[in-house]
């Protein structure tokens, strides 16, 4: 009780601005402490009962609390690996951080009114260079040399070929639906190909033919034959970014093009540099011919990789990703929420360096990087959404002190 007494004797001088350095510190470092929480509460409370009376609403105060654990959640979700460690100094700037914005000031006030200043001064600014983030577009090139922008395409049927109907459905995702069925190959379209690519700044969902799902990243395309569904195997070429969720698909006939099991029809994915054969499985593969690995990182079943330069092969168990690159393929345990995370709208980094950041920034925004100076080495961990604006991401970026950007039009220029 006596340490309680204390505390709120400092916060009570803190506000009136009597208190020594040495007593700032002791309540930066006590507010670090997860004991604290309920005190916390206790004076930010207290302080509301001192503001006009409609905010003793206890639901109003939680919402109030919320929103300051929101805003500290957001600024400090992106920070160096250095920094994400107990006993770091990152407990303490937390702790500066809510010493700060709640005790300090008026939750009213630093709320209702700074916050709503600060977000109507960052639209300002924003609205004069910001730059808003990808979206669902991509183009279908069929096989006799038609193209279609599915972003401008209406829902609804698109065309038919090769015994298949493909169709743009209400939450626009391309499908290929079968609409004839046949024991026979359809020769004529053996050779013949659809392709399906995404621009820089867009995104796109397919249903294939033998009901196998792919997402393609920013500035991705695959491409596959128009009878992709009738042979005994399903083959994909792939540049860019994809992840696949594979169907599981059985052979017609018992012959010898059925893969090891004898029954299922295998999937292959050739990339520049590898191929990956499945059976069903989820994976996904980054094959970006500016980044100086390709990685295939899988999350269900199994996948055999072989590299088409030197014919080294490998097999990944769950939670596993290979990485090939001109020395061979080296296979690691990952975190596989980490590559999939832009699937889901979410760029997540774990030990990733700024140029590696700045790679997926500039695919996916449609904008052109460059460095400038000494850059910093530090390796960066974090999460930040991608359906922010530009401004944003680089905003949060720039709060680890390491970075700092200029931008100018579509340009981004990265200063230490």
């Amino acid at each position: 009780m006596e340490t309680e007494q204390h505390i709120k004797e400092l916060h009570r001088r803190y506000l009136d601005g009597q208190c020594s350095e040495q007593e700032i510190d002791y309540l930066f470092q006590y507010f670090g402490l997860p004991e604290s929480e309920q005190l916390l509460r206790q004076l930010i409370i207290a302080e509301l009962n001192n503001e006009e009376e409609e905010f003793e609403d206890p639901i109003v105060i939680n919402t109030m609390i919320g929103r300051v654990d929101q805003y500290l959640q957001e600024k400090l979700a992106l920070k160096p690996n250095k920094m994400i460690k107990l006993g770091s100094n990152l407990i303490k700037i937390a702790a500066a951080a809510v010493i700060f914005i709640i005790l300090s000031c008026s939750i009213y006030y630093y709320l209702y009114r700074s916050i709503e200043k600060l977000k109507s001064d960052t639209a300002t600014h924003l609205n004069k260079k910001d730059i808003a983030p990808g979206r669902n577009q991509a183009t279908l090139t069929l096989a006799d040399g038609r193209q279609i922008i599915l972003t401008d395409a209406t829902e609804g049927e698109l065309a038919r070929q090769a015994g298949f109907k493909i169709t743009k459905t209400k939450n626009g995702q391309l499908t290929y639906q079968v609409t004839q069925v046949s024991g026979k190959d359809d020769t004529s379209s053996l050779n013949t190909y659809n392709t399906i690519s995404t621009p820089r700044g867009g995104q796109y969902r397919v249903n294939l033919p033998d009901g196998s799902k792919v997402w393609l990243n920013a500035a991705s395309s695959i491409k596959f034959s128009a009878a992709f569904n009738s042979r005994n195997v399903r083959k994909i070429e792939l540049t860019g970014e994809a992840y696949f969720e594979v169907a599981r698909l059985k052979t017609k006939t018992h012959s010898s093009a059925a893969n090891e099991s004898g029954s299922s029809i295998p999937f292959i994915v050739v990339t520049g540099k590898q191929e990956v054969r499945v059976l069903g499985t989820h994976f996904n593969i980054n094959a970006y011919n500016d980044e100086p690995v390709t990685k295939t990182t899988l999350l269900e079943g199994s996948v055999r990789i072989t590299g088409l330069k030197n014919k080294e092969t490998v097999k990944l168990k769950e939670g596993e990703q290979s990485g090939l690159n001109n020395y061979g393929i080296a296979v690691s345990n990952v975190n596989t929420e980490q590559f999939i995370a832009w699937k889901n709208n979410t760029f997540m980094f774990e030990g990733d360096n700024i140029q590696a950041i700045m790679r997926q920034i500039s695919r996916w925004y449609n904008v052109e990087v460059i460095f400038k100076g000494n850059i910093s080495k530090e390796n960066f961990g974090g999460k930040i959404s991608r359906l922010k604006n530009l401004s944003e991401i680089l905003d949060l970026i720039e709060l680890t002190g390491l970075v700092h950007f200029n931008v100018e039009g579509r340009r981004i220029i990265v200063m230490p």
